[in-house]
């Protein structure tokens, strides 16, 4: 599977970090939402692939046809190791975290 648009190393290489940004992103945002499953949405012009089972990082889940199919990592600890990578990048403190989570709704009741 080709993702970059040219084979010159430096454009492998952004297009690598480019993935691996949008990938650690989604998987903080989804492990914050205790989600497991990947769609197109998140995905983009590699969710085809995925579910075809071309990427060997993602397997394909459950039924559904069309763009209700979904993936998820081959093992649940690359989502939890991709997220840490964002958390650990972030700006975002452990104070900020918990007051976040304590003006939660869903964690009030």
């Amino acid at each position: 599977v080709t993702v970059a648009p040219s084979t010159q190393a430096v454009v492998v290489d952004r297009e690598v970090d480019r993935i691996r940004s949008l990938l650690e992103e989604c998987s903080r945002f989804k492990m914050n939402r205790n989600e497991r499953l990947w769609s197109d949405r998140n995905l983009g012009h590699m969710f085809d692939d995925a579910v075809r089972g071309h990427l060997r990082l993602f397997e394909p889940q459950g039924g559904g046809s069309g763009r209700n199919r979904k993936v998820q990592f081959y093992h649940y600890r690359i989502q939890e190791l991709l997220a840490a990578d964002a958390w650990n990048r972030s700006d975002f403190t452990t104070e900020a975290a918990t007051m976040q989570m304590v003006q939660n709704e869903a964690l009030a009741t």
